[in-house]
């Protein structure tokens, strides 16, 4: 047992040998550690009651060693370049915040198949060879945000089928090759903003068709090749901004016709080749501002008919 907080930071170690420690008090943190390959002297450890943060370890494979761990509050795994998996985290099923940022050569995160809600956020970021979220399968909920941030090699969502609810944020941002969203069909409710911002090859949003609750912003902004917004159907209300812009080949944003009321801004911009506000017919009110800017092919408003009521200015 170690009441307080262990600093492992050392760079001529190779492994790190505490075969009987099962608990810490505080946090865990392992990093700078030039030449370390293996955490398997810390087979014993069952809890970390604060924060287990492994980072810059540049030859660390996975974290095989961590078999026992079972609970943490917040876990934090940082640019560790040789790390190809989470393998070792198997055991984990109590966390409140999971984060792994710059880990470029992970291409999966079977390590955390143990899952099945996180309290608070999930971000992925950074992580160039990740491929799929297979290793999620049994995740529910999210208590916070859930983000999946540049992450250049996805092509889908893949392996997130069972959440249902994401308390805080859905984001899906700048994830160059992801072609499709599949994998969040069962999304239902998302209690913060939902934004899907700079997915370049995404050409639909099919996989949100479950989503009926946004309670903040609703963004969809930078997809070039976004086609249709079809996957939104479902949406009828938003708590927050709804946005819709620089969406260079987006023609029809008829996919937005169960939304009834904005309770916040309302803008539809730069959006080169869209036509008409067609999905915006059955709007009544909108709370904050309503934008209609460089939509250079519009040639009516009438689907804007229904809008009795304009909290802000009115820009067009």
């Amino acid at each position: 047992m170690h009441t307080g907080n262990l600093r492992i930071e050392a760079p001529d170690i190779t492994t790190v040998e505490l075969p009987n420690l099962e608990w810490i008090g505080g946090d865990l943190v392992i990093t700078g550690n030039d030449s370390l390959t293996s955490l398997a002297g810390l087979d014993a450890l069952s809890c970390i009651c604060e924060s287990p943060a492994v980072t810059e370890n540049p030859l660390l494979p996975d974290l095989t060693g961590l078999d026992s761990l079972t609970s943490v509050y917040y876990l934090y795994i940082d640019s560790n370049p040789s790390m190809t998996s989470v393998d070792g985290l198997e055991a984990l099923v109590d966390v409140t915040d999971v984060v792994l940022w710059g880990n470029d050569s992970i291409q999966n995160v079977d390590g955390l198949s143990g899952l099945t809600e996180v309290d608070g956020d999930l971000n992925i970021m950074y992580a160039d060879s990740l491929t799929d979220h297979g290793g999620l399968a049994g995740l529910a909920s999210t208590g916070g945000d859930l983000e999946v941030f540049n992450c250049h090699a996805l092509t889908s969502l893949s392996g997130l089928e069972g959440v249902v609810v994401v308390g805080g944020d859905l984001r899906i941002v700048e994830n160059q090759m992801l072609v499709n969203i599949d994998g969040i069909e069962t999304v239902e409710t998302v209690l913060g903003s939902l934004e899907i911002n700079s997915c370049y090859s995404l050409t639909a949003l099919d996989g949100l068709d479950g989503i009926t609750t946004v309670g903040g912003d609703l963004r969809i902004g930078s997809d070039m090749n976004l086609t249709s917004l079809a996957g939104l159907n479902g949406v009828t209300e938003v708590g927050g901004d709804l946005s819709i812009g620089a969406n260079y080949d987006l023609p029809s944003i008829d996919g937005l016709t169960g939304v009834t009321s904005v309770l916040g801004r309302l803008s539809v911009s730069y959006n080169q080749v869209l036509t008409s506000a067609i999905g915006l017919s059955n709007i009544t009110t909108v709370g904050g501002d309503l934008s209609l800017l460089q939509n250079d092919l519009f040639t009516n408003f009438e689907d804007l008919a229904g809008i009795t009521s304009v909290g802000g200015r009115l820009e067009v």
